[in-house]
C-alpha cells in the first residue's frame, strides 16, 4: 500500500493520514492526473493474519465507483 500511495503521490496524489480504529484503517486521497480532479476514501479491514477487505468509493470527474478487494492467502508459493 505505500509504495502505491508514493507511486501516486509523484503523480499528483495528496494523501490523507491514515486512521487505524481496531483492525480498521481509513485513509482519502485527492488527485489531478490528465485535467481531471477527484477524491477517493479507502477503508481496509483486516480480517486476521491470512485475509483482508478494501473498499474504495471514488469520485473523479463526477464518475463515481464503488470498488470492493476480498484477499485471502492460500500458501505459500511452489518453489
Amino acid at each position: 500500500m505505500k509504495k502505491q500511495n508514493d507511486m501516486l503521490t509523484k503523480a499528483g496524489c495528496k494523501f490523507s493520514p491514515v486512521v487505524r480504529a481496531g483492525n480498521t484503517y481509513t485513509f482519502s486521497a485527492t488527485c489531478t492526473m490528465q485535467g481531471a480532479s477527484g477524491t477517493s476514501k479507502s477503508v481496509l479491514t483486516v480480517q486476521g493474519d491470512g485475509a483482508f477487505e478494501i473498499r474504495v468509493e471514488s469520485d473523479f470527474g463526477g464518475k463515481k465507483t464503488h470498488e470492493v478487494l476480498r484477499a485471502k492467502r492460500t500458501g505459500d508459493c511452489p518453489r
